[in-house]
């Protein structure tokens, strides 16, 4: 659903590194791309902090595109977000939440719902859409990339590892 979503928003690139639960999105952009003969492009970076900068560089290029993480990936995303935040970039970060704290116990909890809100340094705006089906999830991530574009904002769709799942 997030696939089709991001090519039907004119999604181009994306730049990603595979953790879980949202490393389906990685692996089924790479299929999307390979048979999209070469109109889809797509690099799995050596971490998250090389895919959020990679996503900074290429909207800089004029290039839609967008990333996705879960985790310790979004927390290493900030700095990227900070500088999208900071340069008005148009950057879609899709955050897939763990069942808790993706470094403990698996509790409940809104560590990545703040993080998503008020990470990095804190100055910046961003906009957060939380789908709870499917059909929120392929229109709040459709409203992402517009939003994203119109405002100038780094833009996250936080869902979970629940709803993300195809297997």
């Amino acid at each position: 659903v997030v696939v089709r979503a991001c090519v039907d928003a004119g999604a181009k690139v994306m730049f990603g590194y595979p953790i879980t639960p949202g490393t389906e999105i990685l692996t089924n952009w790479i299929k999307h791309a390979e048979a999209s003969g070469g109109k889809l492009k797509y690099l799995q970076t050596e971490d998250e902090i090389a895919a959020g900068f990679c996503v900074c560089g290429a909207v800089m290029a004029g290039k839609k595109t967008f990333t996705a993480t879960a985790g310790p990936g979004t927390v290493l995303m900030q700095d990227a977000l900070s500088m999208a935040d900071g340069m008005r970039l148009p950057m879609v970060v899709v955050v897939v939440q763990r069942g808790g704290p993706s470094s403990g116990t698996v509790i409940y909890s809104q560590q990545e719902v703040n993080l998503a809100i008020h990470g990095g340094n804190g100055e910046g705006l961003r906009l957060v859409y939380s789908p709870s089906n499917l059909t929120e999830l392929y229109e709040y991530t459709r409203l992402a990339f517009n939003n994203a574009w119109k405002y100038n904002f780094p833009t996250i769709v936080l869902s979970d590892g629940f709803l993300m799942k195809t297997r």
